[in-house]
Formats: structure tokens, sequence, C-alpha cells
């Protein structure tokens, strides 16, 4: 899908809807590069809970070890 053009002479014609497209034009960039930041950061953190999860595991392991040697 190509980008609508828009010229010079429609923009001199008539400036706040030229502005208004190039507004909307980059809202839409944003609304894109923010969704692309946020799946990334996603990824991110799903790795992160994946070790804290695995070190809950160990923590609770050896919590249970020392519950036990104690008695």
């Amino acid at each position: 899908m190509a980008l609508p053009q828009i010229s010079f002479k429609e923009f001199a014609k008539n400036p706040i809807v030229g502005l208004l497209f190039l507004s909307v034009i980059s809202l839409g960039f944003t609304s894109y590069r923010h969704q692309i930041y946020l799946e990334v950061r996603i990824e991110k953190l799903e790795v992160e809970i994946k070790s804290l999860k695995n070190e809950n595991l160990i923590l609770r392991d050896k919590i249970i070890e020392l519950i036990k040697s104690n008695e």
C-alpha cells in the first residue's frame, strides 16, 4: 500500500489539513514503534520471569533442607 502524497500546492491551499495529515502519519509511526518496543520488552521479561522462578525453586529447596536439618 502506497502512502498518500501531498504536494506543496495542496499544503499551501489548506495548511491545516496538511498539518493534520502529517500529525496522523507521525502518530501512526509512533504507535508502531511503541508496539515493537513493548513486544521486545515482554520477551525480555518472560526470560527474566523464568530465571526468577528457577531461583525461587532453588531457594525453596534450601529452606526445606534447613528446616529438616534443624528438626
